[in-house]
């Protein structure tokens, strides 16, 4: 295969993997918001519109939200839920059996 087929294939993969769940919910997503570095690729955004084609998608700027500080800010609500002894799941939707606290803090000495 030439690069250009392994690089195409890939990206059809990552539109599937983002698409194939949101299609096997329950009820209709009428939007998606992609955020990270694929974000920015319009082939994958155009594979995933034309996969979920009930659903408007774009990227979290649309909402006022740079897409590379969505993973950065999902760690630092994790840290703060760990800090305040609070569960970081939400079982309905990971499928664990009870909501846990996740982390751990490790302090120096």
């Amino acid at each position: 295969m030439s690069d250009a087929d392994i690089q195409r294939t890939l990206l059809e993969f990552t539109a599937r993997s983002i698409t194939i769940p949101i299609s096997a919910m329950p009820t209709s997503i009428d939007r998606v918001l992609l955020c990270g570095g694929g974000s920015n690729n319009q082939l994958l955004l155009e594979r995933v519109r034309a996969l979920l084609p009930g659903a408007h998608t774009s990227s979290t700027i649309d909402v006022g939200i740079d897409p590379d500080w969505v993973e950065a800010m999902a760690f630092a609500w994790l840290a703060k839920q760990r800090i305040e002894c609070v569960p970081g799941n939400i079982p309905a939707v990971t499928g664990a059996s009870r909501p846990c606290i996740l982390g751990s803090i490790y302090l120096p000495g």
